[in-house]
């Protein structure tokens, strides 16, 4: 950051590269430095080309709503291309790769668990394209309660206490009762 105003760079858009900012901060310094980078180099318009690595799940969700753009030379507003890639190491090759559909649309686990079940709940066929879904319905299930639970009762109590007392368990055994 303090290079950017250096005399060898004042007025000249770099390419940048921010290597892991945040380490092992907590959540309210993870919040700071993605506020630091928004605010001093992306809304200043500050770089030709930034890079971000990081390998913490709150800090990319954070980069993943830095928005912006430039006035192209049509004298037209132009959005950033944006691009999400992930290092995948196998013994000693790394590569990088294009990264997963699920963790570039989806802000938390939470989001990509319900829209896994909700995708159950739309299929009317299940074949060798979509069997996946079904397959693994009942981890993510399980998943998704015991984190909206946790959200719902931040407490000690176990799973299974949390599950009876949870207002989407009773109104399941309602249906069930029901049907």
């Amino acid at each position: 950051m303090a290079k950017l105003e250096d005399i060898e760079t004042k007025g000249v858009k770099p390419v940048i590269w921010i290597d892991d900012p945040i380490s092992s901060l907590d959540g309210n310094h993870i919040f700071f430095v993605y506020s630091l980078i928004k605010i001093a180099i992306v809304d200043d318009e500050k770089f030709e080309q930034l890079f971000i690595s990081t390998h913490n799940l709150d800090f990319l969700k954070y980069l993943k709503r830095l928005t912006g753009g430039f006035i192209n030379k049509n004298s037209k507003f132009q959005s950033y291309e944006r691009q999400f890639f992930l290092v995948v190491r196998q013994d000693k090759v790394a590569t990088i790769q294009i990264m997963p559909k699920y963790l570039k649309e989806y802000i938390t686990e939470f989001n990509y668990l319900f829209h896994q079940i909700y995708k159950c709940s739309e299929m009317a066929v299940v074949d060798d394209s979509n069997y996946t879904a079904f397959y693994n319905f009942g981890n993510n299930a399980r998943k998704f309660l015991e984190i909206y639970l946790y959200y719902k009762y931040p407490d000690n109590s176990s799973d299974v206490e949390k599950m009876k007392n949870s207002l989407v368990v009773k109104r399941y055994q309602q249906y069930l009762q029901i049907g």
